[in-house]
């Protein structure tokens, strides 16, 4: 089974414009890199076919350096950016991060800095939907998931995907305002979740992918590992866990969600 990761990070702090994301006192930073090769390295079992890289900056010089990264490897499949489409400048980014075929989707982070009833990002969010491009944004609260399911209902025709499955905590499965919730965004069609993070941190994840896979179903749920923030781990519990629907986890939702 080939594997798509849906969400890696990559940053060289040895580059003249050096990083805005990992500062340097966090453990994500390490020795300031972490390329595609590294990633590459710890599929062992050569199962990784690639992944989607996903923007840490706001700042256009990381948007173009990931462009570029992205256009001469062949295990980045798609890139996320963030572009700022809440200012001015954002078609001009947009028009030059459109000319690369590596470009996927846009994403808002960090999300509590956009303001969802401005004119100009929804103007813009709009273009992003004549693109056939996505939008994806975590949701850590119910404002914000009660903010996602209104703007998957507003951008009927956009692909949007809720990063890091809508943050769910250790007993998320049964409270009722996290489920409420995911309830009100999975009945938007055009929603795709990312699986992340909760994988193996927390005691009950198989009660909470269950519900996910209640909600959405098996055809709307990403593998993403969010490397190198965490560990690569459980894919193969992941796998006998999903059993008949794993190929579809593991790559072809990806595939659909991102159109590569």
């Amino acid at each position: 089974m080939k594997i798509i990761d849906s969400h890696v990070h990559f940053f060289d702090a040895t580059r003249g414009d050096g990083v805005v994301w990992p500062p340097i006192d966090s453990p994500v930073y390490g020795d300031g890199i972490a390329l595609p090769a590294q990633r590459a390295a710890l599929a062992a079992d050569k199962s990784l076919a690639g992944v989607v890289a996903v923007e840490t900056s706001r700042r256009d010089v990381d948007d173009h350096w990931l462009l570029e990264l992205a256009g001469n490897n062949s295990r980045i499949l798609g890139t996320v950016l963030n572009l700022r489409p809440d200012q001015s400048g954002f078609s001009a980014r947009l028009e030059r991060a459109s000319r690369s075929p590596k470009f996927v989707g846009l994403r808002l982070r960090p999300v509590t800095h956009y303001n969802f009833g401005s004119r100009r990002l929804l103007r813009n969010l709009a273009k992003i939907e004549k693109l056939t491009k996505t939008i994806e944004f975590g949701a850590p609260d119910s404002a914000l998931k009660a903010t996602f399911a209104q703007l998957a209902e507003r951008l009927a025709g956009t692909r949007l995907i809720l990063d890091h499955a809508g943050h769910p905590c250790a007993g998320c499965h049964t409270d009722e305002g996290w489920l409420g919730s995911m309830r009100d965004i999975s009945v938007r069609p055009n929603v795709y979740v990312k699986v992340t993070d909760f994988i193996g941190k927390l005691p009950d994840w198989p009660s909470t992918l269950d519900v996910l896979l209640n909600l959405f179903g098996p055809d709307r749920l990403l593998y993403g590992s969010n490397w190198p923030v965490s560990e690569v781990c459980q894919v193969a519990e992941l796998g006998e866990f999903l059993a008949a629907d794993a190929a579809g986890f593991f790559s072809d939702n990806a595939r659909a969600a991102y159109q590569i």
